[in-house]
């Protein structure tokens, strides 16, 4: 079974996502409040397949966190989600998988998992933000 680390700093912006993964693609979702170094030292062990991480107005601050995972593990699949497009361009130029702004609807969310695992030779990444 594939597993998901959702970070989601807010009062659950992200509760939709949690849902959509658990009843529609039979994903174990594992939730954290913040980008610590513990859940930065989960991933670095390998226990999830995905990374899920809602960024706020202090965007900064979530890229600065998430960059240490994505220049150590370049393979790392992380999505962005975010109330804007904002930091978009910071984020694609550390070679995240996707970047979702809200409100997220089933379908795009559909897109970016497909896209990820079923991947094919000329995917390209997603540059609009739904």
């Amino acid at each position: 079974m594939c597993k998901v680390l959702l970070v989601d700093n807010s009062s659950g912006l992200l509760s939709s996502v949690e849902q959509l993964l658990r009843d529609k693609h039979n994903i174990k979702v594992l939730k954290q409040k913040e980008l610590s170094p513990e859940v930065i030292a989960s991933f670095q062990k390998q226990t999830v397949d995905l990374i899920v991480v809602y960024i706020d107005s202090r965007g900064p601050i979530g890229l600065e966190n998430l960059k240490g995972i994505t220049e150590e593990h370049p393979n790392a699949r992380v999505i962005i989600v975010s109330n804007n497009g904002d930091f978009a361009p910071s984020a694609y130029s550390m070679n995240i998988f996707d970047y979702l702004t809200l409100p997220i609807t089933e379908a795009r969310l559909n897109k970016s998992l497909l896209r990820l695992f079923n991947p094919t030779p000329n995917t390209s990444v997603q540059t609009s933000a739904r």
